[in-house]
């Protein structure tokens, strides 16, 4: 895909189906509700299209993105700005669960848990334009 289309298409593609996938949890879990099919397994059926389509974006993101950077850096210091990306990675995929995990528990005690999704996709989004 790569060589079809290019880092930046790809990048883009990938922020903006992260961005539409957090969008849609929360329109989805609204539409079970109000149809009373939220406490069934069919909850679990309607959350895997969100969630397929953020793992889409996720695939072609991540990898973009470590490319990218290298293609950014002078070519003497690739190696230390990769260093830096992947350990900031690695310092953030531990500390992300609990600050996602604080947000969605403030808006849970506010009654409105969907306001975290839609919070995270408007992040994506905000990537997908810079």
């Amino acid at each position: 895909l790569n060589n079809k289309y290019g880092l930046r298409v790809m990048l883009k593609a990938g922020t903006l189906s992260l961005a539409f996938g957090c969008l849609l949890l929360p329109i989805f879990q609204e539409i079970l509700v109000r149809s009373g099919m939220f406490y069934g397994p069919a909850r679990w059926v309607a959350a895997s299209l969100p969630m397929m389509i953020m793992g889409v974006g996720f695939m072609l993101a991540l990898p973009v993105l470590s490319t990218c950077i290298s293609n950014a850096t002078h070519h003497e210091i690739q190696g230390l700005t990769q260093g830096v990306a992947q350990a900031s990675s690695s310092l953030l995929r531990g500390f992300g669960p609990f600050v996602s995990g604080s947000i969605f528990t403030t808006f849970y005690e506010w009654n409105a848990p969907a306001i975290s999704f839609v919070v995270l996709g408007m992040s994506y989004l905000f990537v997908f334009f810079i």
